[in-house]
């Protein structure tokens, strides 16, 4: 009968909260890494409690609609109405502006429904007043910590601390953060600024020829003062890429690997997780609802060993039981299977010979057979150690020329359309002044290899690109854009300067013969920078262009007027 009864009892506890509905409510959007971990921590916590059809999740993507109040009168409108049939049993909020929200319509859309927030930066406490049903963890910030450990590690190199944040609601309250630790800093050493005012190109043209002397610490930066929404994913890596300057941050999981060094930093996994804790302590009734009640979340010292080794950071500077990631492999951990291998083979070849000179009576026959077998084990180290060798130069090797090869067209040995892509990048977002850039395509090229098959057509291919290399000047590049098409890049070039070289090449190449072919031609469409906002739409100009010489007769070289 009592066996019964605990069956009954564990049945029961394990569908206690069947039915029941969880709303998780995200200030930012699903691709932001931190509220993409966040969530994990809290669905994986959740998922043995709430069934999957029972947790609803909304991203609110205020990251890009910072401070809209008709992006926010939009969300209401949407949520009156998904969930006006819906009773939902808790919500989940993550990050301010949540909260905020919550606080503001809360009783309005989601009548009495508690509230477990996190990620929440400032303490809510003085919100809260009034409010009944609201507790959760407090995300926080380390600004304070995290400029003192900047003057600690780079006490020597440094005179300035540059702190990041924008014009937004939490960029101004981390603003007022900073101003406060300013008034109160007492290195006279090193001076702390606070930038708020930036657009990103200005930014990196600052880190990279402004940056001797310096040491930077990212906060809160949603969009710069373009307007332009700041993408960690895509915008750090450019940053610390061309960065003379020292990056941390605060912000573990969207931050780190990305370029940055590191600093006191928060784990969103590890947050969400606890978040879904509370979360279930409410639903089970096992804690009572206290309005106001929080905790706080951790920031612990995390680094990215690439980025000390950068910068020359010893690892002796860092904080009591740091974390640091990404170390290189050295030699003992890339061979440690040939290691153990060859250390198994000596301890075996150790307890033979010890066995043989026991159970063997005469002593110079023994010793005659130790000194052979310690011969054989000394040649095979040799080997071993000559083969690791061997290969280890041979893997270098091999990845120089997969470098070479990832970059270089493999039959015209002119950069590829994967190498021009960079160039074109580097000269858009670093290099000043204006640049050109021209579309060459071979006329009839198919018609080549119809009549006279591929190998003339390779041929062709060759000929021109070297033509072309040997006119242009070496600060151009050259790069087989796909087929019969090549794309010449020329910085410091205006349109007009740009068609004089085109013509040029255009008329060599005309006039050197190919036997059996009498000549060939190319077609050249031509544009520059100040025609295009992009990347994408210079090369779509230059294309137009091309086109247009196309049905112009083909032969010729034409600019883009639009």
């Amino acid at each position: 009968m009592l066996r019964h009864c605990l069956i009954l009892l564990l049945f029961i506890s394990s569908f206690s909260m069947a039915g029941q509905k969880v709303l998780l409510l995200n200030s930012y959007h699903s691709q932001y890494q931190w509220t993409h971990e966040n969530n994990r921590g809290i669905q994986q916590a959740l998922s043995s409690h709430i069934a999957n059809d029972d947790l609803f999740i909304e991203y609110m993507d205020s990251r890009r609609f910072i401070d809209d109040k008709a992006h926010i009168q939009s969300l209401v409108e949407l949520y009156r109405h998904k969930y006006q049939q819906i009773n939902l049993d808790l919500i989940i909020s993550t990050d301010d502006f949540a909260l905020d929200f919550l606080l503001q319509y809360r009783d309005e859309l989601f009548p009495n429904t508690p509230v477990v927030f996190n990620g929440v930066n400032f303490d809510p406490t003085e919100k809260l007043k009034g409010q009944a049903g609201y507790r959760g963890i407090l995300e926080g910030e380390a600004i304070a910590k995290n400029l003192h450990l900047i003057a600690k590690v780079h006490a020597n190199s440094i005179n300035e601390i540059v702190v990041l944040a924008d014009t937004s609601s939490l960029g101004r309250l981390f603003a007022q953060t900073v101003k406060g630790i300013q008034s109160n800093w007492q290195n006279k050493k090193i001076k702390i600024t606070l930038l708020d005012d930036f657009s990103f190109e200005s930014l990196l043209y600052q880190v990279n020829n402004l940056g001797q002397g310096k040491a930077y610490l990212i906060t809160a930066v949603h969009k710069d003062n373009q307007d332009r929404y700041f993408s960690y994913r895509h915008d750090i890596p450019i940053l610390t890429r061309y960065s003379k300057a020292p990056i941390y941050g605060m912000w573990g999981t969207p931050l780190l690997g990305l370029g940055v060094i590191g600093g006191f930093m928060n784990n969103p996994l590890n947050h969400g997780d606890n978040t879904a804790q509370i979360a279930i302590d409410i639903l089970t009734n096992e804690t009572e609802q206290l309005a106001g009640t929080h905790t706080h979340a951790q920031f612990l010292p995390r680094f990215d060993a690439r980025q000390l080794e950068r910068f020359n950071i010893p690892q002796s500077l860092l904080p009591p039981l740091s974390e640091v990631l990404f170390h290189e492999k050295s030699l003992l951990e890339e061979y440690q299977e040939a290691i153990y291998f060859i250390t198994s083979i000596i301890i075996t070849l150790l307890i033979i010979i010890i066995l043989l000179s026991v159970q063997v009576r005469r002593r110079q026959k023994v010793e005659a057979q130790l000194a052979e077998l310690n011969s054989a084990l000394e040649d095979k180290i040799v080997q071993r150690t000559m083969a690791l060798e061997s290969s280890n130069r041979a893997l270098l090797k091999l990845n120089s020329r997969m470098e070479n090869l990832a970059n270089t067209d493999d039959l015209t040995l002119i950069p590829n359309r994967r190498h021009g892509h960079r160039i074109l990048d580097r000269l858009n977002y670093v290099e000043d002044g204006n640049f050109s850039i021209a579309l060459m395509d071979i006329d009839f090229f198919k018609k080549v290899n119809d009549e006279h098959g591929h190998e003339l057509g390779d041929q062709v291919l060759q000929q021109v690109s070297l033509s072309i290399s040997q006119l242009i000047r070496p600060t151009d590049t050259i790069c087989r854009w796909g087929g019969e098409e090549f794309l010449l890049i020329m910085p410091n070039t205006e349109r007009d300067n740009a068609l004089q070289t085109c013509e040029r090449i255009r008329k060599s190449i005309a006039s050197t013969p190919l036997p059996p072919l009498d000549a060939i031609t190319i077609s050249i469409g031509i544009t520059s920078k100040p025609q295009a906002n992009s990347i994408s739409h210079l090369l779509r100009n230059a294309d137009k262009a091309l086109y247009q010489a196309k049905e112009q007769g083909r032969n010729r070289s034409i600019c883009w007027q639009g």
